[in-house]
């Protein structure tokens, strides 16, 4: 067996710390666009909750139909990080809030319009007038506890697997 030279041990140690290196460097850039596209997810899967709510909130909000748009909020508030949701009517102070929302948290606020629904307007061929809005309530660091959790998670099971 040879005997292990300084040039040797020189050379192993600078593979091992550049793999390292890069090793880090990957894993941390894999991480930015994990966390980015688990922020995208989030975002995108909170657009397509209001737009599916938007039909019956529109409907329930021109009959003023109290118990539907509670029903509706209540089902709003079981998507992960959302602490309240209303609706609320433009040319009116009428609102339902579900949940609740206080100055001190962090919030970010996603909103879409409400329109006369289909069957009471009166010209099919006029762009539909606004009559509300939906607005979810978004605390951020449930968000971000949230978007830390799955990464870990999915960290977890690339390492495993």
């Amino acid at each position: 067996m040879l005997p292990v030279t300084s040039i040797d041990k020189k050379l192993t140690l600078q593979v091992v710390i550049w793999s390292l290196l890069a090793g880090l460097v990957f894993s941390g850039i894999q991480m930015v666009v994990d966390y980015r596209d688990g922020q995208k997810n989030f975002d995108q899967s909170l657009n397509t909750l209001l737009e599916r709510s938007v039909t019956t909130a529109a409907l329930a909000l021109y009959n003023y139909d109290q118990r539907s748009l509670t029903a509706g909020l209540d089902s709003l508030l079981t998507h992960p990080g959302v602490v309240a949701a209303q609706v609320s009517e433009v040319n009116t102070d009428f609102m339902i809030r579900q949940g609740s929302v206080s100055d001190s948290q962090d919030l970010l606020e996603f909103t879409t319009q409400l329109y006369v629904p289909q069957q009471y307007r009166t010209n099919s061929t006029e762009s539909p007038s606004v009559i509300g809005e939906v607005t979810l309530f978004v605390n951020t660091p449930i968000l971000v506890k949230r978007l830390n959790q799955h990464y870990r998670e999915f960290a977890c099971l690339r390492h495993i697997s």
